[in-house]
């Protein structure tokens, strides 16, 4: 399914904007990746633009979330019958955390005592907080084949400039884990350190990495479609969280 079919039919829809959806639909489209996962649903919006990609090229996408996805309207199940992808994309849901999906994987593709990797792209786009997305880090690492793709989304979203804020789990929070990113803190301290990860790359909100192995002129696919952040970007990345807590201030008084 092309592109440009694809957006007019889920453009209006969050939480995907146009532009980043022609990124990973582009990325699939030119990295060859086959099996995908992506953590995380909201509408299903991303799913349907990797889906379309993989419709192009033979893959799959397994995607994950919590059961109260459905409840979104519309939800994925909604937008995969609006554009046709059923047959691509593979809605999971679960009760509390895509960490404990991703326990039953390794378990799926373990023989012999040893998890056989088979995943050619994870996108992590769920929780964003930092230890159910740390803790899904290491077990999607277990499930990434050697050259495999990593992307995370929100790096430099917080709980405090957030919908969440006012909640009081938030308010009991440290200023610390209310006001740092945390997928920040799980690329930054966690994927760039590891040693089999490389290829870093971030990009407005998102923050790619590649494992390191396999193919190695896969490495150069980001910079073939354009993955490079406009100043535009920049500003967007840095101004948004200040400007989230100038319009909340502002509905206050």
């Amino acid at each position: 399914m092309q592109f440009e079919q694809v957006s007019n039919l889920v453009s209006d829809v969050p939480f995907m904007a146009p532009e980043n959806g022609r990124m990973i639909y582009d990325f699939i489209r030119n990295s060859g990746v086959k099996e995908c996962l992506e953590l995380g649903i909201g509408h299903g919006v991303g799913s349907c633009y990797m889906g379309a990609a993989l419709q192009e090229t033979g893959g799959h996408l397994t995607t994950v979330d919590r059961f109260s996805a459905r409840d979104r309207k519309p939800n994925v199940e909604d937008l995969l019958k609006k554009t046709g992808l059923e047959s691509v994309v593979s809605p999971k849901y679960v009760v509390n955390s895509y960490t404990w999906q991703l326990l039953e994987l390794i378990e799926e593709h373990t023989e012999g005592g040893v998890c056989r990797p088979y995943l050619d792209f994870c996108f992590i786009d769920g929780a964003h907080l930092f230890e159910p997305d740390a803790c899904a880090f290491f077990l999607a690492d277990k499930l990434l084949k050697p050259g495999a793709w990593l992307l995370f989304d929100d790096m430099f979203w917080t709980l405090g400039s957030s919908e969440f804020c006012e909640e009081e789990w938030v308010k009991q929070l440290t200023p610390a884990e209310r006001d740092s990113p945390h997928i920040s803190k799980v690329f930054d301290c966690l994927v760039r350190q590891h040693p089999e990860y490389g290829d870093f790359r971030v990009v407005g909100q998102w923050a790619w990495a590649r494992k390191r192995g396999g193919d190695a002129s896969a490495a150069g696919v980001l910079d073939a479609i354009g993955v490079n952040e406009s100043f535009k970007g920049y500003l967007k990345r840095y101004l948004r969280p200040w400007y989230r807590k100038a319009k909340r201030w502002a509905g206050r008084h």
